[in-house]
């Protein structure tokens, strides 16, 4: 998709490719190719293209972000998580993916399932965070966001005494930017 060039980007984009391959991500049909489609999308939206923004707002589209957080939930049990957690990772870098994480429920859900799963790679681990810590920053109202996911706190400050220094690291600077937003409960006090 990327190493063709603006053109066949444009071709791709009249002919629908973007909306197609989010609405392929989670066919089974698809499984073996998951990894190569998300990474796909996401090397479409670092290129970019000449409408700014037009590629980034398809993917940050509400249904698009619950089909990635799909993928995800899916995979939880598979060998490719911890790539498409990457990809993920990388994908909210962009502001407006990361706030259509943090607003729909069902990838919240995700994210929190995925912290409180425990994996023994820390580098899976570290990625959760990021999703985290970018979905928090990006969020348009990030108070609400912790009183919608009450649990993330907990989830959050059990990874402060993780065995990986750099997922320590992260978990304490989110949950201390948690606290610093008034979060109320026994972590504000």
């Amino acid at each position: 998709v990327c190493g063709g060039g603006l053109e066949v980007r444009k071709q791709l984009w009249d002919q629908g490719a973007m909306p197609f391959l989010l609405a392929i991500l989670t066919r089974e049909s698809c499984a073996a190719f998951k990894v190569t489609i998300l990474n796909s999308i996401y090397a479409w939206l670092l290129v970019g293209d000449t409408d700014e923004g037009k590629v980034e707002a398809v993917v940050a589209e509400t249904k698009n972000v619950e089909q990635i957080a799909a993928l995800l939930k899916g995979a939880q049990h598979g060998g490719d998580y911890a790539a498409i957690l990457e990809i993920v990772a990388w994908m909210c870098n962009f502001e407006s993916i990361a706030d259509s994480f943090g607003t729909s429920h069902s990838c919240m859900r995700t994210l929190l399932e995925g912290l409180q799963r425990g994996y023994p790679q820390s580098g899976v681990r570290l990625n959760l965070l990021k999703i985290v810590t970018r979905v928090f920053e990006c969020s348009s109202s990030p108070k609400q966001l912790l009183i919608e996911h009450q649990e993330l706190c907990t989830k959050v400050e059990a990874l402060t005494n993780d065995s990986s220094q750099l997922a320590r690291e992260n978990a304490r600077k989110l949950l201390n930017a948690f606290i610093s937003v008034g979060k109320v409960g026994n972590l504000a006090q």
